[in-house]
């Protein structure tokens, strides 16, 4: 059984979340999906409040990690020492994605460098500024890392 851990924080855009845990929610006898965070639980742009089933710190242990996005909680996120400290992602052992802005996290971890990778077209010039090469594309692939474009391109990701 492969564990799946799907990271959350405040702000997360919600379609990007839903569906991806939707999708993956479907299977239960060939993964587990975990809801991971900072707090007990975290609330969507919209307002909807999602219950975490363990600590951030607990991607370590997964066999998949999932970042989420959010267009304001993505900066927060990034900010947040608490969480870019407990994200000790490892490409060799663990198969790691991220959809829409969740790239920020990924590339400010060091993941990314070197690497092609994209993002929502919105934040697409800031990745580049930082150093990204970032592609147009729905979805990229280096190794065992994905970077999943926009909303819909989640599809991909989990596919």
């Amino acid at each position: 059984m492969y564990k799946i851990g799907i990271v959350l924080f405040d702000d997360f855009t919600d379609v990007d979340f839903f569906l991806m845990y939707d999708l993956l929610g479907r299977t239960t006898d060939s993964w587990d999906v975990k809801i991971l965070g900072t707090k007990a639980e975290h609330n969507s742009q919209l307002g909807i409040s999602v219950k975490t089933d363990g600590h951030i710190s607990e991607v370590n242990e997964q066999d998949v990690v999932l970042i989420t996005s959010g267009y304001r909680g993505i900066p927060a996120a990034l900010k947040d020492k608490n969480f870019m400290s407990a994200l000790n992602l490892d490409p060799k052992k663990q198969l790691i994605g991220s959809i829409c802005a969740g790239s920020f996290v990924l590339h400010e971890l060091g993941l990314l460098n070197g690497k092609k990778l994209t993002t929502n077209p919105h934040a697409k010039a800031v990745l580049e500024s930082m150093g990204g090469d970032v592609q147009y594309l729905p979805l990229v692939i280096e190794g065992n890392i994905a970077t999943a474009g926009g909303s819909l391109s989640v599809m991909y990701l989990v596919g």
